[in-house]
């Protein structure tokens, strides 16, 4: 409930650039800080342990931000892996994509089998060069499914990226990056 709260608050400022939505997280977090000297029963167990409680959903989506700014910051592009709408933490990768001015392909899994996320990820990373690509989604407790339909789309892109090299290195020394860190 309150880590539905803090995202609920990164959500209404999410117009904002993903700086901004820093910011006003860490300003609400130092206003936060100040609370238990201020309210009566402040200092009681059961009220630190709320407090403690909302104050780690704090940063937990300040680690969560700065963690999808730098998958985006060290990725050619991204790949978004989704079923239906985005939830807070995919949007926020959607808009630091934007922000960053990175290529970001978003697929759908109420609409595409993982084969087909393969192929339009096929076409996405074929159509802007990319070397090293991010592949983001919602979290497991958005989506259960979610790991499975990543993990069968990313190895049905693998087969297809290593057939279309295989097939493109007898033909010209081109050859996919293997670079290490490269996500794939």
């Amino acid at each position: 409930m309150v880590q539905q709260q803090t995202m609920k608050l990164a959500q209404d400022f999410f117009d904002d650039s993903a700086e901004e939505i820093k910011q006003q997280i860490k300003e609400s977090r130092a206003t936060l800080e100040k609370l238990p000297d201020q309210i009566p029963g402040g200092q009681e167990e059961s009220f630190q342990m709320l407090f403690q409680e909302l104050m780690d959903n704090y940063g937990a989506v300040e680690q969560a931000l700065s963690e999808a700014r730098k998958n985006v910051e060290a990725s050619d592009g991204t790949l978004i892996l989704h079923r239906g709408p985005l939830t807070q933490g995919t949007q926020l990768t959607l808009q630091i994509c934007r922000e960053l001015g990175k290529p970001v392909c978003l697929v759908d899994a109420n609409t595409s089998s993982p084969e087909d996320a393969a192929v339009t990820a096929q076409q996405f990373i074929e159509q802007h060069g990319i070397e090293r690509l991010n592949v983001a989604g919602p979290r497991r407790s958005h989506w259960t499914q979610s790991y499975h339909y990543a993990l069968d789309a990313v190895r049905a892109l693998i087969v297809l990226l290593w057939h279309d090299d295989q097939w493109s290195a007898a033909q010209s020394p081109r050859v996919l990056s293997h670079r290490p860190g490269a996500v794939v």
